[in-house]
C-alpha cells in the first residue's frame, strides 16, 4: 500500500443519535491498519464561524497539517475528506464510544481498520486554520479586491475553479452590474497568475500569488494600472465547514451530443421515489446557483424545495464550471436541449418519479423551460420574471427603464434609442457593421479629446482605447453572437400558446428588466388564446428582477440589497409546487 493516503472518514453513531460538534471538538490520535501496515494519524476538529472543520497530520509521512475537506455532521455520523490527488479516497466507517472512534476503512479494493482516541484539548486555532486553508487551496475559491487605473478605483471579485484539472474562473464588478463573466486564458505558472476578462475588450491581469494575496498589473485599452486580491472573508469562514443538511447533495453529469453538463442534485432523505424539478438560469453564462453579487437564488430555491420533499437538479450553463460548450454559441431553442437532457437524466433514476418532473426558469430560462415543455413530458412549469415579449421589444423596454432610473434626460434617451435601433439593424443585416462601428469610433475620438490632459495622458495606446470603446458601446461580444441574433426576433407567444402543463408565473412589482404588467398581459393573452386555464400569476410587492426587496428595481442596487427573497416568494413557490406533485397517498 502506498505511504501517502487520501483519507475520507465517515464516523457512524449507533442507533439514531446525532453527533454534536462539542463531542468531536479537540485532538484525536490513532492508527490506520491494513494487514501488517500501520500508519499513525492525528486529527484536530474545531469550530470555524460556528461550523465544524478539521485538519489532519500523518507524521510518518509529513510534518504538515492538511485541511480536511467537506467536514459534515449528519444524521448518524460525521464525514470528511483528507485531500491527496495521487490516490483514491480512503473512507472510514466507525462508531463513537465515549472518547474512542473505531471501525473499518476502504480505499478502492483495499480494506482495513482504524481507531482514534481523544488525546486532549484542541491545539489548532481558528486563525491558524484559516491561514492553512488559504495556503492549501492555491487559487481555487473566491477572491475579492480592487483594481486602480489612474484616478479610478473599482472593487471586483474573482472565483477560480479547477474542473477536470484545468484552471477556469468568473469575474464580477458589482459597481458596474457585471457578474459571472467567464474568464479566458487563466494560467498559473509557479506563482505567476494571468487571466483575461473578455467582455471589456480585453482587461488583462498579470500578477503574483504571495502570502495569501494576488497582486500585479492590469491593462485595458492601452491604459495600465494595478490590482490586489485577497481571499474573500466569507469563503475563508465557510470552506471546509459545512452545516448538517436534512437532505443529500449529489454531483451529477449528463448531456447530449458533444455537450457535457455538470450540476448538483439535492434529494430528500425520506424514502423515494420523489417528484423533481430542473432549474434553468436566465440570459448569459451563469453557474448552477445563478449567483450574482453573492446572492445564490437557485441554491436557496433548491434548499427550500428539497426540504419540502422535492428533488432539485441545478446545473452550470454551457462554458461555466463543470459544463462544456459556449452559451453564446447556442440559441434559446437550442438551450432547451440541455433542459430535456436534464429531464431524461432524472427520469432514468430509480429514486425519481418520471411522470412528475417539472421545470423552473428565470427570465429567458422561463422561456427555455417553456420550449422544453412543448417538446418533452414536463409535469409543471414555474416562470420567474419571464420575458414574454419579442426579444427586441424586451430589450428596448429594459434599456429605456434602466436609463430613466439612472437619470438620463430626454436627449440621452433619444440617443440611446437611436444607437439601439442601428445596432438591431446591423444584427439583422440591414446596416453594414463597418459603418456602425465607424460612427461609434468617431464618438469615441470626441470623448477622448474631451478628457482632461491628465486623464488623456493615461491613455498610452489611443487605438486600443477606441477599439475597446466600440466593443463596449456595441457590446460586440454579445451582439455578434448566434444567441443574440436569434433572441432579437424570438417571439415567445407561439410557444406559450402551445403549453399544456400547469404554470406558475411570478413577477416582481418593481422589476425594470422584465416589467411586470406588460409581460403579465402578454403571458395571459397567449395562454388564454391557446385554451390554457391551469395557470397562476403572482406579482410580488417591492420585488426586483432577482425577487429581492427593492425600492426602485434598479440593477444598480443589487450589490447593496439584503440577500434574501422578498416575503412570500419561497412560500408561494413551495406551496404551488407541492400542490402539483403530491400523490393520492399524501
Amino acid at each position: 500500500m502506498h505511504k501517502t493516503l487520501l483519507t475520507a472518514a465517515l464516523i457512524l453513531i449507533s442507533g439514531s443519535q446525532i453527533l454534536a460538534q462539542s463531542q468531536v471538538e479537540g485532538r484525536w490520535a490513532g492508527e490506520i491498519r491494513v494487514s501488517s501496515f500501520r500508519l499513525v494519524v492525528e486529527v484536530d476538529f474545531l469550530k470555524v464561524a460556528g461550523k465544524l472543520a478539521g485538519v489532519m497530520l500523518l507524521p510518518q509521512q509529513t510534518s504538515e497539517w492538511r485541511v480536511l475537506e467537506d467536514v459534515r455532521l449528519d444524521q448518524g455520523g460525521i464525514s470528511f475528506v483528507y485531500p491527496n490527488r495521487d490516490l483514491s479516497v480512503l473512507s472510514f466507517q466507525g462508531e463513537l464510544d465515549a472518547d474512542r472512534i473505531a471501525g473499518r476503512i476502504q480505499q478502492g479494493p483495499v480494506r482495513g481498520f482504524f481507531s482514534l482516541s481523544r488525546t486532549g484539548p484542541l491545539r489548532m486555532k481558528a486563525e491558524d486554520y484559516l491561514k492553512l486553508l488559504s495556503e492549501s487551496r492555491g487559487l481555487e475559491g473566491s477572491w475579492a479586491g480592487q483594481l486602480r487605473i489612474g484616478n479610478l478605483a473599482v472593487d471586483f471579485k474573482v472565483r477560480f475553479q479547477t474542473p477536470a484539472d484545468s484552471l477556469t474562473g468568473t469575474f464580477d464588478i458589482p459597481q458596474q452590474g457585471l457578474s459571472g463573466v467567464a474568464l479566458r486564458e487563466v494560467t498559473r505558472t509557479g506563482n505567476r497568475v494571468r487571466f483575461v476578462v473578455p467582455s471589456m475588450s480585453p482587461l488583462v491581469f498579470e500578477g503574483e500569488l504571495k502570502d495569501g494575496e494576488v497582486a500585479g498589473s492590469v491593462r485595458q485599452s492601452g491604459v495600465t494600472g494595478d490590482f490586489r486580491l485577497s481571499r474573500a472573508r466569507d469563503e475563508e469562514l465557510s470552506e471546509g465547514a459545512v452545516e448538517a443538511l436534512p437532505y443529500r447533495q449529489v454531483e451529477v453529469k449528463f448531456g447530449h451530443g458533444s455537450i457535457h453538463l455538470g450540476g448538483t442534485l439535492t434529494l430528500p432523505r425520506t424514502a423515494g421515489p420523489f417528484a423533481a424539478i430542473v432549474l434553468v438560469t436566465g440570459s448569459g453564462p451563469q453557474n448552477r446557483d445563478e449567483e450574482v453579487f453573492d446572492f445564490k437564488p437557485f441554491y436557496l430555491i433548491a434548499d427550500t424545495l428539497t426540504r419540502h420533499g422535492i428533488a432539485v437538479l441545478r446545473y452550470d450553463d454551457r462554458g461555466v464550471g463543470a459544463s462544456s460548450g459556449t452559451i453564446l454559441d447556442a440559441t434559446t431553442e437550442e438551450l432547451s436541449d440541455d433542459v430535456i437532457a436534464a429531464i431524461d437524466y432524472l427520469a432514468a433514476r430509480e429514486d425519481i418519479r418520471p411522470d412528475t418532473i417539472g421545470v423552473l426558469g428565470h427570465n429567458e430560462g422561463a422561456m427555455i423551460g417553456a420550449i422544453a415543455a412543448t417538446r418533452a413530458d414536463v409535469a409543471f412549469l414555474v416562470m420567474m420574471a419571464p420575458m414574454t415579449l419579442q426579444g427586441s421589444r424586451s430589450l428596448e423596454s429594459q434599456a429605456d427603464l434602466v436609463a430613466r432610473d439612472a437619470g438620463a434626460d430626454i436627449d440621452q434617451l433619444a440617443a440611446n434609442r437611436e444607437l439601439q435601433r442601428k445596432l438591431f439593424a446591423a444584427v439583422r443585416g440591414e446596416l453594414p457593421w463597418e459603418s456602425l462601428e465607424a460612427e461609434v469610433r468617431e464618438s469615441g475620438k470626441q470623448e477622448l479629446q474631451a478628457l482632461s490632459p491628465e486623464r488623456r495622458d493615461k491613455v498610452t495606446d489611443p487605438e486600443a482605447f477606441l477599439d475597446a470603446y466600440v466593443s463596449s458601446r456595441l457590446q460586440l461580444h454579445l451582439s455578434r453572437s448566434r444567441w443574440f441574433r436569434y433572441y432579437l426576433d424570438f417571439d415567445p407567444a407561439p410557444t406559450l400558446r402551445d403549453l399544456r402543463c400547469p404554470v406558475l408565473a411570478m413577477f416582481g412589482e418593481v422589476d425594470l428588466q422584465a416589467p411586470a404588467e406588460i409581460n403579465r398581459a402578454a403571458l395571459v393573452e397567449a395562454l388564454t388564446t391557446g385554451g390554457h386555464s391551469d395557470y397562476t400569476i403572482e406579482i410580488l410587492p417591492n420585488a426586483n428582477h432577482l425577487f429581492l426587496y427593492s425600492r426602485t428595481g434598479s440593477p444598480g442596487e443589487y450589490p447593496s440589497l439584503k440577500k434574501e427573497f422578498v416575503q412570500g416568494f419561497l412560500t408561494t413557490l413551495a406551496d404551488w409546487v407541492g400542490s402539483k406533485t403530491r400523490t393520492e397517498e399524501e
